[in-house]
C-alpha cells in the first residue's frame, strides 16, 4: 500500500513511466475507509481506480486526518488478501479485504473497504475478480494481454453502474502531477 501516490491535476493517479501499469476503469460515489494498528482508520469519498496492478483511491477533496493530509491511496494486488463483496441488506454493497504492507515498519495489515454508494456492480465486479486472479498470476502478461485484446472488447453491461471503462490509456502530456 502507498499512502498518498502522486495525482495528476485532473484527478488520475500517476503511474510508473515504464507503460506495464495499464487503466482498467475508474468508479466515482465510493466511499473508502483503511485501517492499521501501526497508523490508525483514515476516509474519505471519491473515485477508484483499477489498473492491472493496483487499486488506486482518489479523494474528492484533502483532508487533515490524524495529522496528516489524505487525499489518495494505492493498493497493489499482488499484496491483498481476503477480498469479498459484500451486499448487506441496510447498507450499500461493499468490496472489503485486507493488503498487507510494503513499506519498512508496518507490520500489520491495512484493511480496507470501498462503499458503492450510487448503482449496481454489475461491470465493475467481473472485471475486478479478473484482475486480481490474473494480476496475481503475472500482472506483466495480464497487462500486455489487455494492451493486446482491449478489456472493453467483453460484454460487461450493466445500466445501473456507473463504472468507466478505460478503452484508451491516459496520455503522460494529460497525466502531469501536481506539485
Amino acid at each position: 500500500m502507498a499512502f498518498n501516490p502522486i495525482i495528476a491535476s485532473n484527478g488520475i493517479p500517476v503511474t510508473p513511466e515504464d507503460g506495464n501499469e495499464i487503466f482498467l476503469l475508474s468508479r466515482g460515489g465510493i466511499s473508502f475507509s483503511v485501517e492499521a494498528r501501526e497508523t490508525g482508520k483514515f476516509s474519505g469519498s471519491g473515485t477508484l481506480f483499477l489498473t492491472s496492478h493496483s487499486i488506486f483511491f482518489v479523494a474528492q477533496k484533502i483532508t487533515t486526518q490524524r495529522g496528516l493530509q489524505f487525499i489518495s491511496f494505492r493498493l497493489p494486488i499482488a499484496n491483498i488478501t481476503e477480498e469479498k463483496f459484500n451486499q448487506p441488506i441496510f447498507s450499500a454493497n461493499n468490496l472489503s479485504g485486507k493488503c498487507s504492507p510494503v513499506v519498512v515498519g508496518s507490520t500489520s495489515d491495512f484493511s480496507f473497504k470501498f462503499k458503492f454508494n450510487n448503482g449496481g456492480c454489475g461491470t465493475f465486479l467481473p472485471i475486478f475478480f479478473m484482475s486480481m486472479e490474473r494480476g496475481r498470476q503475472n500482472s506483466q502478461r495480464f497487462a500486455q494481454e489487455v494492451v493486446n485484446n482491449g478489456i472493453a472488447n467483453g460484454a460487461f453491461v450493466d445500466p445501473n453502474d456507473p463504472t468507466v471503462i478505460f478503452v484508451e490509456q491516459p496520455t503522460r502530456a494529460q497525466v502531469q502531477p501536481v506539485l
